[in-house]
């Protein structure tokens, strides 16, 4: 897998006119989007953490991409801010179906989920304003740590949780593919 990466997360839940606010406040702040997704995250069964192949098609600029990536990732269930260690390979298109097939085959598919994703960059933190086919609306942040200390990147996590406003707003503790399954249960 890709190397390994560290960030500090928190998905709060919202209504679509939560998304509109959150929108404005990006642009009053001079934050703009950054580009649109579709995605499609197939989460499979494994023993400890999460894995999920993910289909991109990424909107830039007026520009379409189509990528995917498969993503490893572990961190607490909690309804707070939480870090998150996850790591990101890039999959060449030709080899999504079989890569697949092979980890359908060893673990399962646990869920798929698909979403729409407005993403915008504050500092080194990740702005996903997205709507979850089934679920809902969502806000998640992901400030990445890099050069920073865990203090500063904390900081700035902090910083924009305040300026969007989402202290007002319900914390999920889990991913996705949990709210999806909590739904079915």
């Amino acid at each position: 897998m890709g190397r390994p990466r560290r960030n500090l997360e928190l998905k709060v839940a919202c209504r679509p006119e939560g998304l509109a606010l959150r929108r404005e406040l990006l642009a009053r702040a001079g934050i703009p989007v950054d580009a649109r997704l579709w995605q499609r995250d197939v989460y499979f069964k494994v023993p400890d953490g999460r894995l999920k192949l993910r289909w991109m098609v990424r909107d830039h600029g007026g520009e379409s991409r189509i990528s995917a990536e498969l993503i490893t990732y572990a961190r607490p269930d909690e309804a707070a801010s939480r870090w998150s260690d996850y790591s990101v390979e890039p999959v060449a298109l030709d080899m999504v179906d079989a890569l697949e097939t092979k980890l359908l085959a060893a673990h399962g598919v646990l869920t798929i989920i698909v979403k729409q994703r407005v993403v915008a960059l504050w500092g080194a933190t990740r702005i996903h304003l997205d709507e979850v086919e089934v679920l809902g609306c969502f806000i998640e942040l992901e400030t990445v740590l890099t050069d920073q200390s865990e203090a500063d990147a904390d900081q700035e996590h902090q910083a924009v949780i305040r300026a969007l406003q989402l202290d007002e707003l319900p914390v999920v503790a889990g991913s996705y593919s949990d709210l999806r399954l909590d739904r079915w249960n």
